[in-house]
């Protein structure tokens, strides 16, 4: 073979090599593009199915995190000491209903107990569901009653602390007006829940269901502020039912407060200092009665059990809601009223936010421990309870042991019956 042939060849033979190199990097390469196209189209087709979209419109209060922990917990806490001071608080009140009935105040603490036990039965374990699921899992009927109810128990608690107010404030002031006391507070019992449940209506309008705009699978029970539940001049009526509710929880039942306990303790002190001069002045005996009569009287009444206990319970209300409406007030001062929106000139941490509601709330719990402490000897009552219960449990088995005696001996009669009649 010729040395130019043998050349040609293994010249041949290195191009086929070389060009088989390149046929392979660029199959390579191609199919890394390929694969890299791949997961581009299966990452945006994610981003579309909404998997991967989270992490990109998902807010954190969409998202389950360390936040709902510590609300959930808090939740939890404020439910079992409220489930246990009410309920306990409610046994103790219709034992005692048939003695402690043509006494007004333990009425109106019945019913205050009626409604804390609706905000601890039904708006607690709600918070509890919704701050665990985040989301709104319920249907758009269950989201407008459960905001319906939400305000409705705090609504009627409030109306009944104004109704103690006002018959602390008759019952010292105007004492005349007494011999129909029983009537007034039957009216105004009939007043707060009528008024409860019609201010509570807005929340039916005010709330609907809808779902996330980008995410399909994520749907919340939210105000209509935001345009979603389909409410004409839907600013002005979110912006009407936040007044409503500022006027109805806090407001008049605090101007309720400074008014009847103002006039209470002008009353107190007015009669004492015309007592005093009656005494200065002239000295003698009569004096010394309408003293005794005006002043010494009056005060050891209003220094009674009864206003006690309804003092402490109107200054834990104030304690307990202040905060929360402070923060009210500053988100109202925040809102932009042509558009519904926040202007965001103050801002505010959620979490501080969820206590500061979390700790109004813990006013429901509170109640019952206070009037109970105040107006029963609560040792005295929980032993009644308790041996009551052990008697009703000792005579529910005694009479299941005599059923099962009877049922016992009626098998026995039986199958003897049947033995003799088989014998014979």
């Amino acid at each position: 073979m010729e040395k130019g042939s043998v050349i040609t060849l293994f010249s041949e033979a290195i191009e086929e090599a070389v060009g088989s190199l390149l046929y392979i990097r660029y199959n390579r390469l191609s199919r890394s593009l390929k694969s890299q196209q791949a997961m581009t189209n299966k990452t945006a087709f994610n981003t579309s199915d909404g998997y991967d979209v989270e992490m990109m419109y998902l807010t954190p209060d969409m998202v389950f995190g360390p936040r709902n922990i510590m609300v959930i917990c808090c939740y939890s806490v404020v439910l079992l000491l409220s489930a246990v001071g009410n309920v306990t608080m409610l046994l103790i009140l219709l034992k005692n209903f048939s003695r402690t009935r043509s006494n007004r105040v333990f009425t109106l603490l019945l019913h205050l107990n009626i409604a804390d036990l609706l905000v601890t039965f039904i708006h607690m374990p709600k918070e509890i569901g919704h701050t665990a699921t985040v989301q709104w899992l319920g249907p758009d009927w269950l989201c407008r009653s459960t905001k319906y109810m939400d305000v409705f128990g705090i609504y009627l608690s409030s109306n009944l602390l104004i109704c103690m107010c006002v018959d602390r404030f008759l019952a010292i002031v105007h004492p005349m007006f007494s011999f129909r006391a029983r009537q007034n507070v039957r009216n105004m019992l009939i007043a707060s829940w009528i008024i409860a449940a019609l201010t509570s209506s807005p929340q039916i309008f005010t709330f609907c269901l809808a779902n996330h705009p980008l995410i399909d699978w994520y749907s919340q029970c939210i105000s209509a502020a935001t345009g979603s539940c389909n409410l004409e001049n839907s600013t002005q009526y979110v912006l009407f039912n936040t007044i409503l509710n500022a006027l109805e929880i806090y407001i008049l039942p605090f101007t309720a407060i400074v008014f009847c306990y103002g006039g209470i303790l002008w009353k107190i002190l007015h009669e004492a200092k015309a007592g005093k001069s009656a005494a200065s002045e002239k000295g003698n005996e009569a004096s010394s009665a309408f003293l005794r009569r005006s002043s010494y009287f009056l005060i050891r009444r209003a220094k009674n059990k009864t206003l006690r206990m309804t003092f402490l319970v109107v200054i834990t209300f104030l304690i307990c809601w202040t905060p929360y409406f402070i923060m009210v007030t500053l988100h109202f001062v925040d809102l932009d009223f042509s558009t519904g929106g926040r202007l965001g000139q103050i801002e505010l941490n959620p979490m501080v936010e969820n206590f500061l509601y979390i700790f109004a709330i813990f006013n429901s719990c509170v109640n019952p421990y206070l009037y109970g402490f105040c107006s029963f000897d609560l040792r005295k009552e929980l032993r009644e309870l308790c041996s009551r219960h052990c008697t009703i449990s000792k005579f529910k088995r005694v009479r299941n042991l005599h059923n099962q005696n009877r049922s016992t001996d009626n098998q026995c009669s039986s199958r003897s019956s049947i033995r003799y009649s088989i014998e014979s």
